[in-house]
């Protein structure tokens, strides 16, 4: 009788064993479309949706919260929420980052006027950049933004809606050019309303990693960093994302 029954409870322990609860983390991110937003369909939120089917396989669940972006990071090394879901070391250097990127990003420059191009940090000269607060965008342009805060030259933005703003700024005259991410300022522009706007782009930077990050308080961060950065390693997952980030910019005409 005991030999009978014991594969069953054998197989109704593992079952219970398999079935556990997925530990939860919650991530803060900001509206920054195609990348992660969550109010649009899955094709404009890229990186949440392929992060949360990584984890899964581990069972951890991602809970994905939106913020502005200067209260995204302060939540994340406040320690509130668990990590952010797309950033580089210089916007949270006090966090812990997956040594392998997520993806890749690229800014550029846009403007009104068709004739000013951008080919070098030289060449923001006598113009008046609009930035967001915060923002990581690449080394140079950084260190660009950071010595000239204040001077007139650069006029930052946060809070919600952030590139929206940038626009505005530009049509008013306010700023000469604005930077971000080519795919983000598209998915931008195709929300405007009541009329769409065009802009120049005048040049862009190169391509830059992004990557997750975490608290490093939090339980087994270097399992959890490990397990992801296998994930984020493997030719398969990569060509998936890209894959996916090539239909999507087919999809909405941004080539």
């Amino acid at each position: 009788m005991f030999k009978s029954l014991a594969p069953l409870l054998f197989a109704a322990l593992l079952s219970g064993v398999c079935a556990a609860s997925p530990r939860t983390l919650t991530l803060a991110t900001t509206q920054w479309c195609p990348y992660t937003c969550g109010e649009l369909s899955e094709a404009e939120n890229l990186i949440g949706n392929y992060l949360t089917e990584l984890f899964a396989k581990h069972n951890l669940e991602l809970k994905i919260e939106s913020y502005p972006w200067a209260r995204a990071i302060q939540l994340a090394e406040g320690g509130v929420v668990d990590g952010l879901l797309t950033a580089v070391n210089s916007e949270a250097p006090s966090l812990r980052f997956t040594s392998v990127p997520t993806a890749y990003y690229q800014v550029c420059f846009y403007t009104y006027d068709s004739a000013w191009r951008f080919g070098s940090i030289a060449d923001l000269t006598g113009k008046v950049l609009g930035v967001i607060r915060d923002y990581g965008y690449t080394p140079d342009i950084d260190r660009y933004v950071a010595s000239h805060e204040g001077s007139g030259r650069i006029e930052t933005v946060g809070g919600s809606l952030s590139t929206q703003r940038l626009i505005r700024m530009l049509q008013a005259g306010r700023i000469d050019a604005l930077v971000e991410d080519r795919l983000v300022l598209a998915s931008v522009l195709n929300q405007l309303e009541p009329q769409p706007v065009h802009l120049f782009e005048a040049g862009c930077a190169q391509a830059q990693p992004f990557y997750l990050a975490l608290s490093p308080d939090l339980e087994d961060v270097d399992t959890i960093l490990t397990q992801l950065n296998s994930e984020l390693a493997s030719q398969q997952n990569q060509q998936r994302l890209n894959q996916k980030i090539t239909e999507i910019t087919r999809q909405q005409g941004w080539e």
